[in-house]
């Protein structure tokens, strides 16, 4: 099984996220696949994956390229974890609804704030 992180430069959310999956003893033999544009930040998180793998005495190939298209060739997962606009976006997600009076904690998956998100992630896409 190939599971595929496209923005795999989040630290803090891809270690999570791959610390999760291997909790899950029938996914500790898969390749993960990792993706980011900014090379510096998918190379931080590659060597970690390696230490874990390392560490955690895991079954696992794991697959590092900054080529979108490449890296999800034969995938059976892809996880879109980027952010298109990075966090000067993420402020109009949650500051332009604000100024209509919708009022939202986080506007990444919910209300208008999710909407604007997914609106930028979907064209990032076509």
């Amino acid at each position: 099984m190939k599971i595929t992180i496209i923005g795999a430069g989040s630290l803090g959310f891809t270690k999570r996220f791959i610390l999760d999956i291997i909790t899950f003893s029938n996914l500790r033999n898969f390749t993960l696949a990792l993706n980011d544009i900014d090379e510096g930040r998918l190379n931080l998180i590659t060597k970690w994956a390696h230490t874990l793998k390392k560490q955690e005495n895991l079954n696992m190939e794991i697959l590092s390229s900054t080529d979108r298209k490449d890296i999800i060739a034969d995938s059976d997962y892809i996880i879109n974890t980027i952010r298109v606009g990075g966090l000067d976006a993420f402020e109009l997600d949650v500051s332009i609804p604000r100024k209509y009076g919708v009022h939202q904690a986080v506007g990444d998956t919910v209300g208008p704030g999710g909407v604007f998100l997914c609106l930028k992630n979907y064209s990032s896409f076509t």
